[in-house]
């Protein structure tokens, strides 16, 4: 099964990396495929200072960790993504969380599960029609 990141999940596995997102990451026993846009990078880069302090990490500590998660995930150019799949997820996320368009337009183009942590966006696209979205703790009820 394919699972696509989006920030706040990446963000949550920095800060805490014994907590269950670094766990799903991490772990081999969860089995997903996991998958980002290169967007990703840019916004953990962004938000980095606010990891940093509530993390307590030292910038070489999170330059580790961020290499032990980001290793783990397959990073897809969101170029590949055609328009058709940007409009969908533009549909799904306007005025809700715009920023999370091409994590929505990832799960389109890989047929996957949107992992996120965000209950306004799951409420929004979902209700919306968009029904591929996995929070943590349905991550962690699946089999492995």
């Amino acid at each position: 099964m394919k699972i696509i990141a989006d920030t706040n999940i990446i963000i949550s596995a920095l800060i805490s990396r014994k907590g269950k997102e670094s766990d799903i990451i991490l772990n081999p026993l969860y089995g997903f495929e996991k998958y980002s846009c290169f967007f990703l990078r840019d916004e953990i880069l962004k938000h980095k200072s606010k990891i940093l302090k509530t993390s307590g990490l030292k910038e070489s500590e999170f330059l580790d960790v961020y290499f032990n998660i980001t290793k783990r995930i397959h990073f897809i150019d969101e170029k590949q993504i055609p328009d058709s799949l940007w409009q969908k997820a533009f549909f799904y996320t306007r005025g809700i969380d715009e920023n999370d368009t091409p994590f929505v337009a990832l799960a389109l183009y890989l047929n996957g599960y949107l992992w996120t942590g965000d209950k306004k966006l799951i409420r929004g696209i979902t209700e919306r029609g968009f029904k591929t979205v996995f929070t943590t703790a349905d991550i962690l009820n699946q089999p492995l």
